[in-house]
């Protein structure tokens, strides 16, 4: 064997000697970070289950939605779909009635602060919280009109699921009847609301089937060949809701497997201005059919400026938003008034109309109590109502 040769194998015997040495919690993993690279998985993601389910991550909120059964998985030895995304989740809200909520279902959330649940839930499984902050806070969100008590079956199995806790849990009743005003005074015409945390649906992802010209209806792509059909569900990027940036909104849609332009072509309608937007995928070459999908645009929002205390009494100013979204500017901007950063306390909702109004006064306030105050812009268009993002809130003492 030549020198050169020895020498390598004798570095090569070294090296292998230190790395045996090492001990395992020296080694290095890489992480992402809580700022720097929060952007990277700042886009929507979407996870389909077989069992009536799906979920979506936006923006720090985890989005639970029925689509059949609403059967969970447990997840007790099991990697969670949103694994990657734990650390950036402070929202957790659920839509429609499920029938089993699994195992440690959102278990390692560490950053979680609240959570809705809009829906019925038959079972709750064990631990379904573990690890997520004690001071985080569980909201049943019901319609006032059913008169709710104590006796309903998802309030008594939520109580249940978080006995031994010092996770907060609250009932939120959704009024849908406007009241009188009282001392409340705006500059313009205003409603108000007790009791909820918004006056909007919830938004949903939602695809239909469309008709060919010789009228035979389609739900999916089929491929040509051995009739494999792909549906929305099997579309990736898809999301409920964009806001208004001025230009024609795109998402970033895609299927597995299938390239763009060659097997399937994507255009859009009403894509632009705040309201419904239709995303139109056609089958090409091997493929056949075609699905309409639909999410929502709603406006942007505007900034609260200040809030001033004077006697028992709540002054409120923000930024004029005088875009031009729709088919005119905003319809208004609804104010919102709580006694905790949750809002989910003693919440009330003001509706102040016409887009020039910027300020607001709320009277008959409780003296000692601190209240929490944001608002958002909404517009009104065909029929349905869209609201913005709410502004960053503000928080005052009456005493």
């Amino acid at each position: 064997m030549s020198t050169f040769a020895k020498r390598f194998f004798a570095a090569v015997l070294a090296v292998a000697l230190i790395l045996a040495f090492v001990p395992a919690s020296s080694v290095a993993y890489a992480d992402v970070t809580d700022e720097a690279d929060e952007a990277s998985y700042s886009i929507d993601m979407r996870w389909i289950f077989q069992e009536g389910l799906y979920a979506e991550y936006s923006k720090g909120e985890l989005m639970i939605y029925k689509d059949g059964r609403g059967l969970m998985e447990d997840y007790d030895n099991k990697e969670h779909p949103w694994e990657d995304y734990s650390k950036f989740v402070k929202k957790l809200s659920i839509y429609g009635d499920l029938e089993y909520v699994g195992n440690e279902a959102f278990a390692g959330l560490v950053n979680l602060k609240e959570v809705y649940i809009r829906g019925d839930i038959e079972k709750f499984g064990k631990n379904i919280f573990r690890d997520c902050p004690s001071d985080m806070e569980v909201t049943l969100v019901v319609n006032s009109k059913e008169k709710m008590s104590q006796d309903n079956e998802t309030w008594l199995k939520l109580e249940e699921c978080l006995k031994g806790t010092d996770i907060g849990c609250y009932i939120l009743y959704e009024d849908e009847a406007d009241i009188a005003i009282g001392d409340d005074e705006c500059e313009g015409t205003c409603e108000v609301v007790d009791d909820m945390t918004s006056q909007e649906q919830p938004d949903s992802v939602y695809a239909t089937g469309s008709s060919t010209l010789d009228g035979s209806a389609y739900n999916a792509l089929t491929n040509k060949k051995n009739g494999k059909k792909i549906t929305a569900q099997d579309l990736t990027g898809m999301t409920c809701c964009a806001y208004y940036t001025g230009k024609e909104i795109k998402l970033n849609i895609k299927i597995s497997g299938l390239k763009k332009d060659k097997d399937y072509k994507i255009t859009y309608k009403n894509n632009k201005n705040v309201g419904q937007a239709q995303v139109t995928i056609k089958g090409k070459g091997a493929y056949t059919g075609t699905i309409n999908a639909f999410f929502n645009i709603k406006p942007k929002g505007t900034v609260l400026k200040s809030v001033k205390v004077s006697g028992k009494s709540l002054k409120i100013n923000w930024k004029r938003q005088s875009l031009k979204m729709a088919d005119n500017r905003i319809t208004g901007y609804q104010v919102q008034l709580a006694q905790n950063k949750t809002f989910t306390k003693g919440v009330k909702s003001y509706k102040i109309k016409e887009y020039k109004n910027t300020s607001y006064k709320i009277s008959g306030l409780k003296a000692g109590t601190r209240y929490y105050v944001r608002v958002r812009t909404y517009v009104k268009t065909k029929g349905s109502t869209y609201y913005s993002r709410w502004s960053k809130a503000k928080n005052r003492k009456i005493r």
